[in-house]
């Protein structure tokens, strides 16, 4: 079932969380650790935790990539790996809640992403890891980029998820 192919991908992520919370340890600033150890923490406690409904601890998991995510872009600048995080909250948030859920976490992926070029373009921050003439560039290429693949990607596995749930009905119809 979902929850438990959910449950077995949290037992099997959470010690790679740790691991990158280690080396992370060794290279990144204190604010970017102390952020890597609480993902730690909760992601332990989502992937031991059998009392917590399914969809409470789908969200926190999809809300810990998300901050993952956040936390590559503004601590280490590594837009890359920052985004692919983002996309993979998009699509656990649609197979694991459903297309609202998704469709929530594609806006407030593509609102992270505006407001943390606006804030570097108005001077707010800087990435500590970067402080570059070509920041704000990469930064709206990026954003063009991202919302346009993160788009395609929920339109497509949401529609793909309602054409599977419609086959699902139709053949549970038909066996009736």
């Amino acid at each position: 079932s979902l929850e438990q192919n959910f449950t077995i991908a949290l037992r099997i992520g959470f010690p790679v969380l740790v691991i990158g919370t280690i080396i992370a340890s060794l290279g990144g600033s204190p604010q970017s650790l102390i952020l890597f150890l609480m993902n730690a923490m909760c992601g332990g406690i989502l992937a031991l935790a059998r009392r917590i409904p399914f969809r409470a601890r789908a969200a926190w998991a999809i809300f810990l990539v998300y901050a993952v995510g956040l936390v590559e872009i503004i601590g280490f600048f590594h837009l890359a790996g920052g985004l692919l995080l983002f996309i993979s909250a998009i699509i656990g948030a649609i197979l694991a809640i459903g297309r609202k859920a998704g469709l929530y976490t594609l806006f407030i992926t593509i609102i992270t992403l505006f407001f943390l070029e606006w804030g570097i373009s108005q001077g707010f921050f800087a990435p500590q890891a970067l402080q570059s003439s070509t920041l704000i560039e990469e930064l709206v290429s990026s954003f063009f980029i991202f919302s346009s693949i993160a788009s395609g990607v929920y339109f497509t596995m949401s529609a793909a998820l309602e054409n599977l749930n419609n086959s699902w009905h139709l053949e549970a119809q038909a066996a009736n």
